[in-house]
């Protein structure tokens, strides 16, 4: 990565000291706290106790109330509905807690999860014309949908109602023209949080169904696709991991279970922990849908058969492991890719190779952003087009500069941090001069400099067991809330 800016946070100790004797906290945890926004003793002991009654009115979100009533119109008159989702953990999540949810109410739901290299992220007009062949009456997207404007004119003209619940970034040029749109990210609505995931969203259209009781049941897979999704943990994403975590250790889901056990975690002593989640289980589902085989993980979280809940686990393993092999015969190309290039063409790293495999290079665009602290595309080429995902570093929207350039592009979506696009391979070099140059004239030198932050320097007086009891009840830590670093010159 090379040289790094080290950014040593100023510890404010009057306030802290203060702090610290209201919520019996030590000093030094009072100090992060107000480092992460916290400066006054109401919200910061909301903050250290989470609760369910701290999850927002979900009628607050545009759509809901529309989507509510047509959902109970059908569980009324007995229609068929279907939950069409995705192939990453989120959206798996948000699919088996739908489905899950409406078979606790004791009726049977359809599921579709696309084929990533076949069909690719999203809503698809194929599928939608196989749905309508099938009596499909109601379509409920999770974690896809907000761009899909005209597969959801292919279901309305087809008689098929629409209801889309997503979390991605709208685009005002692409919105579908569905019955109801369930997005916090939509703008003109006084939802208080935006950064929802896909499983998030799922989880307050459940809420807004049967209310917060009914809701909890599932959290468990909630705290699972939060993780797996890196959104901010807080506010809403707190308390679903909070009690998502828990119940995990403990679920009604023997998919949940039999990944524990294969992943050989040990939680007895301080409790499952969100990264123990994002790197030993999220991975193992992901690698089925990366490797076009999504239904895999989707059976996992849905099956009632613990014997088959091992073999679908263990199997997952098998491609977990196949996966990270892959990944790193593509990085080792993409390091040579990028080693050869000009200098010209390293502001935004943009490569393409043939033979690509498009379900693992999302994950080596993000070891490339994070080694070289760059946007990177990376583009599988097949035949006369380019697919691929994207991932930016802080401070740079990438689905805003992808929506900039979209004349370049034949399909793309996603949110700031990552995105998925397709496009003609002719048009590659031209969008890679595109994009290198907005990188070059938007972003200032400083930002293309990895930085560190720290969350103050320390005495070694301050290293207790006290302070290590009281950073542990500031947890559960993740993206938006990271575990604290400190430095300390007296140890020098």
């Amino acid at each position: 990565m090379g040289r790094a800016n080290w950014l040593i946070a100023k510890r404010d100790r009057e306030l802290a000291k203060h702090l610290a004797k209201e919520l019996n906290i030590h000093p030094v945890a009072a100090d992060v706290l107000i480092q992460r926004g916290f400066r006054d003793e109401a919200a910061a002991r909301l903050f250290l106790n989470p609760d369910l009654s701290q999850l927002h009115e979900p009628y607050l979100l545009k759509g809901m109330r529309t989507a509510v009533q047509r959902i109970k119109q059908a569980v009324a008159v007995g229609e068929q509905i279907l939950i069409y989702g995705d192939y990453d953990v989120d959206g798996l999540t948000s699919t088996a807690l739908l489905v899950r949810y409406f078979r606790d109410l004791g009726l049977q739901v359809c599921h579709y999860i696309p084929k990533r290299l076949e069909e690719g992220y999203g809503l698809h007009e194929e599928a939608i014309m196989d749905f309508a062949r099938q009596g499909i009456d109601l379509i409920i997207t999770v974690d896809c949908g907000i761009t899909a404007a005209g597969p959801v004119d292919a279901a309305n003209r087809l008689g098929i109602d629409v209801i889309v619940t997503d979390h991605h970034t709208p685009d005002p040029m692409r919105m579908p023209d569905a019955l109801a749109v369930i997005n916090p990210k939509l703008p003109d609505q006084s939802y208080p949080f935006q950064e929802l995931c896909g499983v998030g969203v799922a989880l307050k259209l459940v809420q807004a169904l049967s209310g917060v009781g009914v809701a909890a049941r599932y959290l468990d897979l909630v705290a699972l696709g939060t993780i797996a999704d890196i959104v901010p943990l807080v506010d809403e994403n707190r308390v679903f991991v909070k009690f998502g975590l828990t119940a995990m250790q403990d679920s009604r889901i023997p998919g949940l279970g039999a990944l524990l056990a294969e992943a050989n975690i040990n939680y007895a002593a301080g409790g499952l922990k969100p990264g123990q989640v994002s790197f030993m289980i999220a991975p193992r589902l992901n690698a089925a849908g990366r490797l076009n085989a999504a239904e895999i993980g989707m059976e996992l979280l849905l099956t009632e058969d613990l014997g088959r809940a091992q073999e679908l686990a263990a199997l997952l393993s098998q491609q977990n492991a196949e996966r990270q092999a892959i990944e790193q015969q593509i990085l080792l190309e993409a390091e040579e890719l990028l080693a050869e290039s000009s200098e010209a063409n390293q502001w935004f790293i943009i490569l393409a190779k043939e033979g690509w495999h498009h379900g693992v290079i999302g994950i080596v665009a993000s070891r490339l952003m994070e080694r070289h602290h760059r946007p990177v595309i990376m583009l599988g080429i097949d035949g006369d087009n380019a697919k691929g995902s994207g991932r930016s570093i802080s401070g740079y929207s990438l689905i805003q500069v992808l929506q900039e350039h979209a004349e370049l592009l034949i399909t793309y979506g996603g949110h700031d941090a990552a995105a998925g696009l397709t496009l003609h391979v002719e048009q590659v070099e031209q969008l890679r001069q595109k994009l290198n140059q907005h990188v070059r004239v938007s972003l200032a030198p400083e930002q293309l400099i990895p930085k560190i932050r720290l969350d103050g320097e320390l005495d070694p007086s301050e290293l207790t067991l006290e302070l290590v009891r009281s950073l542990e009840s500031l947890g559960p830590y993740g993206p938006g809330h990271p575990e604290p670093t400190f430095c300390s010159s007296s140890l020098l």
